[in-house]
């Protein structure tokens, strides 16, 4: 777990960030895995919150090949006030697939199971809150 710990941040402005992980071997670094790009409102921005939490309604699925299912995420907003932040800080809910040999999820949360096999879909908000959800295919 990576913590931001500065002091002199604008608590009004809204935030964007992104983790690069780098491996270094004989002083030459590489680049190993960049996480997606996130986007945190600062605790006093006057129009815009952030998710507080995230839930979906089964992390599990056992397909068979060529059936659908589809993941139902709910959030909820840290201030029921305000708006979570716009699209142009991407969508609220995002979809990462660990084995998209084995399943598709669309930008909707559709899975498609293709061939047998296991992966693993991330579901996760535009401030970085995530939850796993195993998909087997048989």
């Amino acid at each position: 777990r990576l913590k931001l710990n500065k002091k002199k941040l604008i608590k009004k402005k809204v935030f964007k960030f992104k983790i690069l992980a780098y491996n270094t071997v004989d002083g030459k670094e590489t680049l190993v895995i960049k996480s997606p790009v996130v986007y945190i409102a600062g605790s006093t921005h006057k129009k815009y919150t952030n998710a507080k939490t995230l839930k979906v309604a089964s992390t599990t699925f056992n397909l068979q090949k060529g059936m659908t299912a589809k993941i139902s995420p709910k959030l909820t907003r840290v201030s029921k006030k305000k708006d979570l932040l716009p699209l142009s800080c991407g969508p609220k809910i995002s979809y990462f697939n660990t084995n998209k040999s084995v399943a598709d999820v669309g930008l909707d949360g559709t899975i498609t199971a293709k061939e047998a096999g296991t992966s693993s879909i991330y579901v996760y908000t535009h401030n970085g809150k995530f939850k796993k959800v195993n998909v087997t295919v048989q």
